[in-house]
């Protein structure tokens, strides 16, 4: 293998999670008397942990910058914390391919997950979906370290299996995985048929640009002309 050690990005990566985050977010706004927000419009918005995806919701909101206090924020972020964690897999579904990829991957790579979503859920959706069965080891917000792009985690990843950088390749659909990939000094697989817009993946210059998770495969067993 070209790559020893895969690490993937979660949601918009492995699993369509956008149904559960979309349904979860605007039931937490309703409860809290604000408008719900179109399911494309949350896409834009996930990528970089639940307080950050509450802040830009509340921000969209009219009006809502007038009252994004910290009292305001933390409630929301609460509400939706307690509703997505029993709500986590209701519709989320792994993307098309990503099981034969992960099961084609397992016996000559070491693979782990790395997310901004919190740790808790991150297990628990990965069992749900039998996927667990394929990482290594899963980490997430609140896990002890700091979120995406931080490379803090991926670095305790590299140590905990004995790998350097250049023998690692991420995986992720969004910004952030990009940018920890290039404060890791890794390469970097931009999953476009992810949560982020094509170009704005292209603008962060990752290694590669893929549309499906087949084409992972390519690039870890022979390497493929860099974007």
């Amino acid at each position: 293998m070209k790559y020893e050690l895969i690490i993937f990005d979660l949601d918009g990566t492995l699993v369509n999670t956008l149904p559960d985050i979309a349904a979860s977010l605007n039931h937490t706004l309703a409860a809290a008397g604000y408008a719900p927000l179109a399911e494309a419009l949350i896409q834009s918005l996930v990528g970089e942990g639940m307080r950050r995806l509450v802040e830009k919701a509340l921000a969209s909101q009219p009006g809502g910058a007038a009252t994004a206090n910290e009292a305001t924020i933390q409630a929301l972020v609460d509400g939706h914390n307690q509703y997505y964690d029993d709500h986590v897999c209701v519709f989320s579904r792994p993307y098309e391919g990503v099981v034969d990829l992960l099961a084609t991957l397992k016996p000559d790579a070491k693979i782990a997950v790395l997310s901004n979503k919190p740790g808790r859920l991150v297990r628990p959706l990965l069992d749900a979906l039998d996927l667990a069965r394929f990482v290594d080891v899963a980490i997430g917000d609140y896990d002890g370290f700091p979120i995406k792009p931080n490379p803090a985690a991926a670095r305790s990843l590299l140590e905990r299996f004995a790998v350097p950088a250049t023998k690692v390749l991420m995986v992720g659909d969004g910004l952030p995985d990009v940018r920890m990939a290039h404060a890791l000094g890794c390469a970097s697989a931009a999953a476009a048929w992810g949560f982020s817009q094509r170009a704005d993946l292209l603008a962060e210059s990752p290694t590669y640009l893929f549309d499906h998770p087949a084409d992972v495969l390519r690039v870890a067993g022979q390497g493929l002309p860099r974007c």
